[in-house]
Protein backbone atom coordinates (compact mmCIF):
# COMPACT_ATOMS: atom_id res chain seq x y z
CA UNK A 1 0.00 0.00 0.00
CA UNK A 2 1.40 3.61 -0.99
CA UNK A 3 -1.58 5.57 0.27
CA UNK A 4 -1.34 6.87 3.66
CA UNK A 5 -3.78 4.53 6.25
CA UNK A 6 -4.68 1.35 7.82
CA UNK A 7 -4.63 -1.78 5.93
CA UNK A 8 -5.30 -5.11 6.79
CA UNK A 9 -3.46 -8.38 5.63
CA UNK A 10 -5.16 -11.88 6.02
CA UNK A 11 -3.00 -15.07 6.19
CA UNK A 12 -4.65 -18.46 5.63
CA UNK A 13 -2.42 -21.90 6.25
CA UNK A 14 -3.20 -25.38 5.47
CA UNK A 15 -1.42 -28.06 5.99
CA UNK A 16 -1.56 -31.70 4.16
CA UNK A 17 -3.80 -32.89 7.06
CA UNK A 18 -6.75 -30.15 6.08
CA UNK A 19 -5.83 -28.24 8.71
CA UNK A 20 -6.02 -24.60 8.61
CA UNK A 21 -4.61 -21.35 10.32
CA UNK A 22 -5.12 -17.90 9.90
CA UNK A 23 -3.77 -14.52 10.86
CA UNK A 24 -4.28 -10.99 10.49
CA UNK A 25 -1.68 -8.34 10.04
CA UNK A 26 -2.15 -4.63 10.27
CA UNK A 27 -0.18 -2.38 7.95
CA UNK A 28 -0.33 1.70 9.13
CA UNK A 29 0.92 3.79 6.05
CA UNK A 30 1.73 7.10 8.14
CA UNK A 31 1.53 10.19 5.29
CA UNK A 32 4.94 12.51 6.54
CA UNK A 33 5.12 14.07 2.77
CA UNK A 34 3.96 18.13 2.96
CA UNK A 35 1.45 19.17 0.36
CA UNK A 36 2.66 20.96 -3.10
CA UNK A 37 1.64 24.67 -3.14
CA UNK A 38 2.53 26.66 -5.93
CA UNK A 39 1.37 30.73 -6.73
CA UNK A 40 0.99 33.11 -9.49
CA UNK A 41 0.15 37.03 -9.36
CA UNK A 42 -1.81 38.84 -11.26
CA UNK A 43 -0.38 41.48 -12.47
CA UNK A 44 2.81 38.94 -13.10
CA UNK A 45 4.96 41.98 -12.72
CA UNK A 46 4.33 45.60 -11.16
CA UNK A 47 2.17 47.53 -13.33
CA UNK A 48 3.11 51.44 -12.04
CA UNK A 49 6.40 53.66 -11.80
CA UNK A 50 9.30 52.38 -10.11
CA UNK A 51 8.17 49.19 -9.50
CA UNK A 52 4.69 49.80 -7.65
CA UNK A 53 1.63 47.85 -8.53
CA UNK A 54 -1.46 50.42 -9.49
CA UNK A 55 -3.94 47.50 -8.76
CA UNK A 56 -4.54 45.41 -6.37
CA UNK A 57 -2.45 41.94 -6.51
CA UNK A 58 -4.68 38.72 -7.06
CA UNK A 59 -3.32 35.50 -6.30
CA UNK A 60 -3.79 32.51 -7.69
CA UNK A 61 -3.07 29.51 -5.26
CA UNK A 62 -2.68 25.62 -6.00
CA UNK A 63 -1.95 23.21 -3.00
CA UNK A 64 -2.42 19.38 -4.27
CA UNK A 65 -1.19 16.52 -1.74
CA UNK A 66 -2.12 12.22 -2.13
CA UNK A 67 -4.44 12.16 0.98
CA UNK A 68 -6.27 16.30 -0.36
CA UNK A 69 -5.65 19.39 1.29
CA UNK A 70 -7.54 20.00 4.92
CA UNK A 71 -6.79 23.92 5.29
CA UNK A 72 -5.23 26.56 2.45
CA UNK A 73 -4.73 30.21 4.19
CA UNK A 74 -2.54 32.79 3.87
CA UNK A 75 -1.17 35.80 5.89
CA UNK A 76 0.07 39.49 5.03
CA UNK A 77 3.41 40.60 6.62
CA UNK A 78 3.69 44.98 6.22
CA UNK A 79 7.33 44.86 7.40
CA UNK A 80 8.82 42.21 4.48
CA UNK A 81 8.20 39.27 7.01
CA UNK A 82 9.49 40.78 10.14
CA UNK A 83 5.79 40.29 11.36
CA UNK A 84 2.81 38.30 9.87
CA UNK A 85 -1.03 38.93 10.30
CA UNK A 86 -3.54 36.40 11.30
CA UNK A 87 -3.97 33.71 8.87
CA UNK A 88 -7.21 33.95 6.42
CA UNK A 89 -8.91 31.09 4.80
CA UNK A 90 -8.72 30.90 0.91
CA UNK A 91 -11.77 30.62 -1.31
CA UNK A 92 -11.45 29.01 -4.84
CA UNK A 93 -8.08 29.28 -5.13
CA UNK A 94 -7.80 32.57 -5.24
CA UNK A 95 -7.22 36.18 -3.19
CA UNK A 96 -6.63 39.50 -3.71
CA UNK A 97 -4.16 41.61 -1.51
CA UNK A 98 -5.54 45.51 -1.76
CA UNK A 99 -3.07 46.21 1.65
CA UNK A 100 -1.33 49.38 1.09
CA UNK A 101 2.33 48.92 1.56
CA UNK A 102 5.83 49.67 -0.11
CA UNK A 103 7.40 45.85 2.31
CA UNK A 104 4.17 43.95 1.47
CA UNK A 105 4.64 39.89 1.56
CA UNK A 106 2.54 37.26 1.63
CA UNK A 107 2.67 34.00 3.42
CA UNK A 108 0.85 31.51 1.99
CA UNK A 109 0.22 27.64 3.98
CA UNK A 110 -1.44 24.25 2.71
CA UNK A 111 -2.20 21.75 5.84
CA UNK A 112 -3.19 17.72 4.62
CA UNK A 113 -5.32 15.61 6.37
CA UNK A 114 -2.26 14.06 8.40
CA UNK A 115 -1.08 17.74 9.37
CA UNK A 116 1.62 17.60 7.31
CA UNK A 117 2.54 21.68 6.67
CA UNK A 118 3.80 23.40 3.23
CA UNK A 119 4.63 26.75 3.33
CA UNK A 120 5.50 29.52 0.76
CA UNK A 121 6.16 33.33 0.31
CA UNK A 122 5.99 35.75 -2.37
CA UNK A 123 8.52 38.36 -2.22
CA UNK A 124 8.39 41.96 -1.30
CA UNK A 125 6.51 43.97 -3.67
CA UNK A 126 5.06 47.81 -2.96
CA UNK A 127 0.86 48.22 -3.69
CA UNK A 128 -0.42 51.51 -3.95
CA UNK A 129 -4.24 51.80 -6.01
CA UNK A 130 -4.52 54.82 -4.21
CA UNK A 131 -5.15 58.16 -6.33
CA UNK A 132 -3.54 61.32 -4.51
CA UNK A 133 -5.68 63.87 -2.86
CA UNK A 134 -5.40 67.50 -3.64
CA UNK A 135 -6.78 69.42 -0.77
CA UNK A 136 -6.14 73.14 -2.39
CA UNK A 137 -5.52 75.08 -5.03
CA UNK A 138 -4.41 79.19 -3.81
CA UNK A 139 -3.49 81.87 -5.93
CA UNK A 140 -5.92 82.37 -8.16
CA UNK A 141 -7.48 85.72 -8.91
CA UNK A 142 -10.81 86.68 -8.21
CA UNK A 143 -10.81 90.13 -9.98
CA UNK A 144 -8.73 91.08 -13.29
CA UNK A 145 -5.21 91.80 -12.25
CA UNK A 146 -1.86 93.19 -13.73
CA UNK A 147 -0.05 91.06 -11.65
CA UNK A 148 1.90 87.76 -12.48
CA UNK A 149 0.01 84.91 -11.04
CA UNK A 150 1.43 81.96 -9.04
CA UNK A 151 -0.52 79.11 -8.60
CA UNK A 152 -0.06 76.64 -5.35
CA UNK A 153 -1.37 72.96 -4.80
CA UNK A 154 -1.18 71.55 -1.90
CA UNK A 155 -1.67 67.77 -2.45
CA UNK A 156 -1.13 64.12 -0.06
CA UNK A 157 -0.36 60.93 -1.03
CA UNK A 158 0.35 58.74 1.89
CA UNK A 159 1.79 55.51 0.80
CA UNK A 160 4.16 56.62 -2.13
CA UNK A 161 3.57 59.78 -1.98
CA UNK A 162 3.89 62.99 -4.71
CA UNK A 163 6.19 62.63 -7.37
CA UNK A 164 4.79 65.64 -10.08
CA UNK A 165 2.77 68.27 -10.74
CA UNK A 166 0.43 68.96 -13.89
CA UNK A 167 -1.39 72.50 -14.84
CA UNK A 168 -2.00 71.85 -17.95
CA UNK A 169 -4.16 68.66 -17.51
CA UNK A 170 -1.39 66.14 -17.66
CA UNK A 171 0.57 67.63 -21.01
CA UNK A 172 3.48 68.32 -19.18
CA UNK A 173 4.89 67.59 -14.73
CA UNK A 174 6.49 69.06 -12.81
CA UNK A 175 8.14 68.93 -9.92
CA UNK A 176 7.45 72.09 -8.00
CA UNK A 177 3.68 72.73 -6.50
CA UNK A 178 3.64 76.10 -8.12
CA UNK A 179 3.35 77.54 -11.38
CA UNK A 180 3.95 81.52 -12.13
CA UNK A 181 1.74 82.94 -14.69
CA UNK A 182 2.56 85.95 -16.63
CA UNK A 183 -0.82 85.76 -19.02
CA UNK A 184 -4.42 84.60 -19.11
CA UNK A 185 -4.48 80.76 -19.28
CA UNK A 186 -6.44 77.97 -18.56
CA UNK A 187 -5.67 76.07 -15.63
CA UNK A 188 -5.94 71.86 -15.05
CA UNK A 189 -4.45 70.88 -12.11
CA UNK A 190 -3.41 66.66 -12.29
CA UNK A 191 -1.10 65.30 -9.34
CA UNK A 192 1.04 62.24 -9.86
CA UNK A 193 2.50 59.75 -7.33
CA UNK A 194 5.19 57.75 -7.36
CA UNK A 195 3.28 54.79 -8.31
CA UNK A 196 1.79 56.35 -10.92
CA UNK A 197 -1.54 57.39 -10.01
CA UNK A 198 -3.13 60.31 -11.06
Amino acid sequence: ASLPGTYYVNYEATDEAGNKATAQLTVVVIDTTKPHLEFTMTPNQPDGLSSWYKKNVKFNVTATDVQGIKTLQYSISTDGGNTWGSYSNITNNTFTISTQGSNLKVRMKAVDQSNNEMLVESGVFKLDSAIPTISKIEGNPTNWTKNDVTITVTASDVTSRIKEYSFDGGTTWQTNNTKVYTSNANVSVMIKDNAGNT
